[in-house]
């Protein structure tokens, strides 16, 4: 199978294994969870070229198939509020929510890996991201929904092509039924919740903020927590400025 390259790798913080990039897993051997480790972040982070996320590649994994994922996500407006604050409007994505910018990078590894089939587990958002970033990577997706999810959030993953399957139960037993499919060959567990390259999309979110705010942190970022990708995201975006040098304290994450 193909990889990134570029000296990045996923590795198991537990054990110390390690694995190509957009190999085909989703925990190590061992049962330790994956992250994403690669070079120290280069000077300058932003490649310039089009106004969205992919202007941080120089903090990615090279990522081939990015420019033929891409649906324009990234760089929404950060706008203005009351007493000093900012809002930052991730609504405004392709698909409405800030899970876009871990789908765009996830399906792009997974395009230039090879993968042709993905599965992938949801209350609706993240579903909708991977349904859309697979269809424009021409991979056919299957998304497991919780007992109860609403019409509305079907209709949306379903309406960019993907086989969505209820489980019968809540958000761990289709949690449950997605990774029972990810040991199906040749199929790929697209897990907002379990892949490294997800929250390595969802990072783009600080380097942003930061340039947006002429190259200032905001004092304090405060995000909404499900199952906390963009919390992670967060603070390993802002971690990698505080590292270069490009920030001289980490803010405050709220969640």
């Amino acid at each position: 199978m193909a990889t990134a390259g570029g000296g990045w790798e996923e590795w198991c913080p537990a054990c110390g294994r390690t694995y190509p990039v957009a190999a085909p897993v989703w925990r190590c051997d061992c049962g330790g969870l994956l992250d994403l480790r690669g070079p120290v972040v280069p000077e300058p982070v932003v490649a310039g070229g089009p106004w969205s996320l992919w202007r941080y590649a120089p903090v990615l994994p090279p990522l081939p198939a990015a420019a033929a994922v891409s649906l324009g996500e990234g760089m929404t407006p950060l706008v203005p509020a009351a007493d000093g604050c900012w809002w930052k409007l991730d609504f405004l994505q392709p698909t409405l929510s800030f899970k876009d910018r871990g789908a765009a990078v996830l399906l792009a590894a997974a395009a230039g890996a090879g993968v042709e089939r993905v599965v992938a587990d949801s209350s609706g958002n993240a579903g909708t991201a991977v349904a859309a970033y697979a269809a424009r990577a021409g991979i056919a997706a299957e998304v497991w929904v919780p007992g109860g999810t609403s019409r509305g959030k079907l209709a949306a993953m379903e309406a960019h092509g993907a086989t969505v399957r209820v489980a019968d139960g809540d958000r761990e037993a289709a949690a449950a039924a997605a990774r029972a499919r990810a040991g199906d060959p040749g199929v790929f567990y697209a897990s907002h919740v379990y892949q490294p390259l997800f929250v390595a999309g969802v990072k783009t979110v600080a380097y942003e903020i930061w340039e947006q705010r002429g190259g200032v942190a905001p004092d304090v970022v405060v995000v909404p927590a499900g199952n906390g990708t963009l919390v992670l995201g967060a603070d390993a975006g802002f971690g990698e400025l505080l590292a270069a040098g490009l920030i001289d304290r980490l803010p405050r994450i709220v969640a």
